[in-house]
């Protein structure tokens, strides 16, 4: 139950470059809703595009003034396996990076698991890369377009192979795996990196001025 003259705020926070860093708990914060992506891996030489990043989200409970570890899954370039996305740790919240020329990051793998979708694998003869997955369901195979998993929180579309003296593309973020080599240039693309979404409500104090409300700033009247 919310103290009178609060209100409640729902905030986001997003980490989309790869690397690891801290999330602080806001004052009032009790449970935080994690949304993660395993990166993209990247294409090979062979013409295979990289695996999509897997998907998985959870509510965990946590303390305000506490901080958590966010871990951002890297996509890095050719021949690259994509790296894996955790909250706290990596058995807390996994969401596994896709295999460079190669599966995409298996739901089974993630944790949890119940409320995980797989990365689209890479295509082996067209060479694009797989889709990302999404909140809503898997990404797509390279072979059938690579698209990224549906739902609320998509993921990205996989990049595309190289033809004709064009390098395969990047990855589109988050998640999704880069283009093949086709044997004859230089050039597979890199996977995209992961990302996590972090959703929690706030309390922010409502001050009651000359019969208008003061909130977060701005005057409303009452």
């Amino acid at each position: 139950m919310k103290p009178a003259n609060y209100f409640l705020h729902r905030s986001l926070t997003i980490y989309s470059t790869a690397g690891t860093v801290t999330w602080n708990c806001p004052a009032g914060v009790s449970s935080v809703t994690v949304y993660a992506w395993g990166a993209g891996g990247g294409g090979n030489s062979n013409n295979h595009g990289g695996g999509g990043g897997a998907f998985t989200t959870t509510t965990l409970a946590v303390s305000a003034g506490s901080g958590y570890t966010v871990t951002v899954g890297s996509g890095d370039g050719e021949n690259v396996n994509g790296g894996n996305t955790c909250f706290v740790n990596c058995t807390t919240v996994l969401a596994p990076g896709g295999v460079s020329g190669g599966n995409g990051g298996q739901a089974s793998s993630s944790i949890p698991s119940a409320t995980a979708f797989s990365g689209g694998a890479g295509g082996t003869s067209g060479g694009a890369g797989g889709g990302g997955a999404g909140s809503g369901g898997n990404g797509t195979s390279g072979n059938g377009g690579a698209s990224g998993g549906s739902g609320t929180y998509t993921g990205g579309s996989g990049g595309t192979s190289a033809f004709d003296g064009y390098s395969g593309t990047d990855g589109n973020p988050p998640a999704k795996g880069g283009g093949g080599d086709d044997d004859f240039i230089d050039g597979a693309g890199s996977g995209a990196d992961g990302k996590v979404i972090l959703v929690y409500t706030v309390l922010i104090h409502k001050t009651i001025i000359g019969g208008n409300s003061i909130i977060g700033g701005h005057s409303i009247i009452n």
